[in-house]
C-alpha cells in the first residue's frame, strides 16, 4: 500500500491530524493535503494521487465543485470520496452527479471514512 497516493482536500486542522493518523495506521503512508479547493485541485493535476477525500464545505469552494472539476480534467483516473461532517450537506445523488466514487459522513472516529477508502482502493 506504500505506493498508494492519497490527497486530502480539509480545511479543519483537527480533521487534518485525525484523518492523517488514521490513513497511516491503515497503512497508507503517502498522504498529502490540502487546506482549500484551488490548492487541492493542482495538487491533484499534478501528482495524480490514486484516491481524492474531499471535505464538501471548504473556504474557496464545495467538495461538490472540486470533484466537477477533477472529473472535467481526468475522467475517472482518480477515485473520489466526499466527506462532510453534517448529515444533511451531502445528498447521495447529487455526490454522485458530481462524479464522486463515494460519500461518507465524518464520525467522531472517521471508521467509515477508512473503511470507504480501503473498500474503494
Amino acid at each position: 500500500m506504500n505506493d498508494i497516493q492519497i490527497l486530502v482536500i480539509e480545511d479543519n486542522p483537527d480533521d487534518v491530524l485525525i484523518i492523517g493518523r488514521l490513513l497511516k495506521k491503515a497503512g497508507y503512508s503517502h498522504v498529502v493535503f490540502a487546506a482549500d479547493g484551488e490548492e487541492g485541485i493542482r495538487m491533484a493535476e499534478e501528482n495524480l494521487p490514486a484516491l481524492v477525500i474531499v471535505d464538501t464545505l471548504l473556504p474557496d469552494m464545495s467538495g461538490f465543485e472540486i470533484c466537477r472539476r477533477l472529473r472535467s480534467f481526468k475522467g475517472d483516473h482518480f477515485k473520489i470520496i466526499l466527506t462532510t461532517g453534517s448529515v444533511d450537506a451531502v445528498d447521495a445523488a447529487q455526490a454522485r452527479d458530481a462524479g464522486a466514487d463515494d460519500y461518507v459522513v465524518k464520525t467522531e472516529d472517521f471508521s467509515l471514512l477508512i473503511d470507504a477508502a480501503r473498500q474503494i482502493l
